[in-house]
């Protein structure tokens, strides 16, 4: 409930430090607990999304609506792969698309800032 608010904010005001800040802190909670509780898919995701928000609030990448479209399909992701584990299902191929679509937005954004 937490990152809906705080997406449907940052779509609104791009450079709010303070809710980086918080979606920052709560993402490095949820890769903390998912090392801890041994989910590999769950950890690794949310490290990347930390990575992302991490460079938000250096403010090296600039987030647009592209990014917060981004984060929602990957917090999306996450909790879709939380409940699927905690019904015994596999874990959904959703995961797995948002790891890497995350990965190529940011190797797009690290060319990006290469080439200026």
């Amino acid at each position: 409930m937490f990152f809906d608010f705080a997406l449907a904010s940052l779509d609104r005001k791009h450079d709010d430090q303070i809710l980086i800040g918080q979606m920052l802190r709560g993402m490095q909670t949820i890769r903390a607990v998912s090392r801890q509780a041994s989910l590999p898919d769950i950890e690794a995701i949310a490290t990347d999304l930390v990575e992302m928000l991490e460079k938000f609030r250096q403010g090296t990448v600039v987030p647009t609506k592209v990014h917060v479209q981004l984060l929602r399909r990957c917090l999306d992701s996450l909790e879709d792969g939380v409940d699927a584990m905690s019904l015994d299902l596999p874990l959904p191929v959703t995961l797995e698309h948002s790891k890497y679509e995350l990965r190529l937005a940011m190797a797009h954004e690290a060319l990006a800032s290469a080439s200026v």
